[in-house]
């Protein structure tokens, strides 16, 4: 076993674990870059979102906390321990290895029609002396109204996949549009209008 304490990288039986030591789930395919080592996970569709970086000479590094996580790489299924890994992404997994997994997400898309409705609250109004004053204010705000599209099931894709949707409802109505995105690690939401500026790896999919 090469001695932790100078690489942040061992090889482990895996009866010798302890109970709070589970190995990540899955397979992994580990890469080796120019700049940094990689863990991508190979037994699921969606491998873009499972890449791990990790520099096996950085003991200090702080991913995870800098704790000691254990994944089963594809290559011989040994049982490989990595000291503060990084949960990375496949633009720096293909920028450092020449290896296009971009397309490769799982994400559940959903566009809402944008509505604008009042809503009162506390804020800043100018006065005509120039002076900020705190005051209930009533303005019309940016809300979901009904669903224009909608994924029942998720689908793969690059990870701006909902922006490519949304833009082009957005161009068919000339008006703005909710965009939701789900993915294994989160969701997010975003207004996108007909002039929107597109992503170039989304516009490279329209």
């Amino acid at each position: 076993m090469v001695n932790s304490d100078l690489l942040a990288l061992k090889f482990v039986n895996r009866e010798d674990l302890r109970s709070y030591e589970a190995p990540q789930q899955g397979v992994y395919k580990h890469v080796v870059g120019k700049r940094a080592q990689w863990l991508l996970r190979v037994d699921v569709p969606n491998i873009a979102d499972h890449v791990y970086s990790f520099d096996a000479f950085d003991t200090k590094s702080q991913g995870f906390g800098g704790s000691w996580l254990y994944f089963t790489v594809k290559e011989n299924m040994a049982l490989m321990g990595v000291k503060g890994p990084w949960h990375s992404n496949a633009g720096g997994l293909l920028r450092d290895t020449g290896l296009d997994v971009r397309d490769l997400h799982l994400t559940r898309v959903t566009i809402h029609e944008m509505v604008m409705e009042p809503h009162t609250g506390p804020g800043y109004e100018r006065q005509e002396d120039g002076r900020l004053e705190w005051k209930e204010l009533t303005r019309d705000i940016p809300v979901r109204g009904e669903i224009l599209y909608e994924e029942k099931e998720p689908a793969l894709g690059i990870f701006m996949r909902g922006d490519r949707i949304a833009h082009a409802y957005a161009k068919a109505t000339g008006k703005s549009v909710f965009c939701t995105s789900e993915s294994p690690g989160g969701s997010s939401s975003k207004l996108i209008g007909p002039d929107t500026q597109m992503h170039p790896m989304a516009e490279a999919y329209e």
